[in-house]
């Protein structure tokens, strides 16, 4: 009996980790994003020199932490248990000492974060949080392929209209330019942004990697350069907040077992996920609060409450901040609206009302400032878009009756 008490305890700290990280999921991945753009500046080639020795205080950690749970399962004496555990962390050293010196770091993240997730998982896995231990080991597991592919990815490799990190005195088009401008300004580009390719977005996305850059170059002293290379772990933090409020949205159509893990699977290595992950554009911060509105619309419907449409307007409103086409989502959200209005009748119709009003209040002027802004001063239309140069994918003289009925060779190789 004792025995039992001891190994309980000794599983205690690992829950209690993984109930803290169940219970606030996006504060823990933004630290650890945070964390890591710490110790890599977004590339394996910016490796912090201190980053192997860390790597193995953790491995060595967890080791022993294993190694514990199972000797004190299996009634091993301490003296036996402190033997395998340095044999463990001895067997471990040599491998970080080619991880210090090897071109290759992506491939040792990569196998570090799958053997350490995996170890993790199956020595301390219960049938009682079984949904718990699964769900984390796949947004774990997800979260290391997406950093390994932020890492071997730079600013400028497979990126969207992106520019180039310009200096104090230059204006440059892409959505570089644009995060460079508001970096080296602390102001949006007072003038008709027509003529500067990407400055017609929003400013959310650019403004949030220009503070981060500023954070890591400012008071962390690290070279610019490397300071706007580190804003991709921004990114990677988007990408997994997408990956969070899926899972949400699963559960709350209360998806369990396989339904639930084959969903989650799908979501979580998903390609155009892990991609979103390294673009330095605005997508996925608007993916994210999409998400979110998402998210807030399914918990307004089941529970009508002024927090949630708050949360609601928040996330449309921010997410039109960063790119007007979130607004999309708006019809939707309509629909929903009116259900709810004929539902309540006369019982909560006021009340309803009242919630609208509340809603619009937040997000009309979150979601419309910036265009209104073009509007009124430089006379630019509120949807304005700017045009796409030439090229041989554009379809813009192609009927929309034709893009989604024409599927013949010369549609498809003008495509592809």
């Amino acid at each position: 009996m004792s025995n039992t008490k001891t190994n309980s305890a000794s599983c205690k700290a690992f829950r209690n980790i993984l109930a803290g990280t169940a219970s606030h999921p996006y504060i823990t991945a933004f630290i650890i994003c945070l964390s890591l753009a710490m110790f890599f500046l977004g590339s394996s080639e910016y490796m912090v020199p201190c980053v192997p020795v860390i790597f193995y205080a953790v491995f060595c950690g967890a080791s022993a932490l294993i190694v514990s749970h199972f000797c004190i399962k299996n009634r091993v004496n301490a003296v036996v248990t402190a033997l395998l555990t340095a044999a463990v962390c001895a067997g471990g050293a040599p491998f970080f000492i080619w991880f210090r010196d090897t071109p290759h770091r992506i491939l040792f993240i990569f196998a570090f974060g799958c053997i350490m997730l995996s170890a993790l998982y199956f020595a301390f896995y219960s049938k009682k949080l079984a949904r718990r231990f699964n769900t984390m080991l796949i947004i774990g597991l997800s979260f290391v392929v997406k950093l390994c592919y932020v890492l071997g990815t730079s600013v400028y490799d497979r990126q969207h209209d992106i520019g180039r990190f310009g200096g104090s005195d230059e204006i440059i088009s892409g959505h570089m330019g644009y995060i460079s401008y508001l970096f080296h300004n602390h102001r949006l580009y007072d003038g008709d942004y027509r003529g500067y390719l990407q400055y017609c977005h929003p400013p959310l996305h650019h403004s949030l990697c220009a503070l981060w850059i500023s954070f890591f170059n400012k008071v962390l002293g690290v070279n610019i350069d490397l300071a706007a290379e580190s804003a991709q772990m921004l990114s990677l933090f988007w990408s997994m907040t997408i990956i969070i409020t899926a899972y949400k949205i699963f559960r709350y159509f209360k998806l369990e077992g396989t339904a639930l893990y084959v969903s989650l699977i799908i979501t979580a290595f998903h390609p155009c996920f892990t991609f979103l992950s390294g673009l330095m554009n605005n997508d996925p911060l608007a993916w994210a609060l999409t998400m979110g509105a998402v998210w807030f619309t399914l918990r307004w419907y089941r529970e009508s409450t002024l927090k949630n449409i708050i949360g609601l307007a928040f996330c449309i409103g921010l997410g039109m901040m960063t790119k007007l086409s979130v607004g999309l989502i708006a019809p939707s959200v309509t629909i929903v609206f009116i259900a709810v209005l004929i539902k309540a009748r006369k019982k909560y119709f006021l009340k309803l009302l009242g919630q609208f009003a509340a809603f619009a209040v937040v997000c009309a002027p979150l979601g419309l400032w910036f265009p209104i802004r073009g509007l009124v001063r430089w006379e630019i239309p509120l949807t304005y878009v700017q045009e796409l140069p030439e090229m041989d994918q554009t379809i813009k003289g192609t009927t929309f009756i034709d893009r989604i009925t024409d599927f013949s060779p010369p549609s498809v190789q003008q495509s592809f």
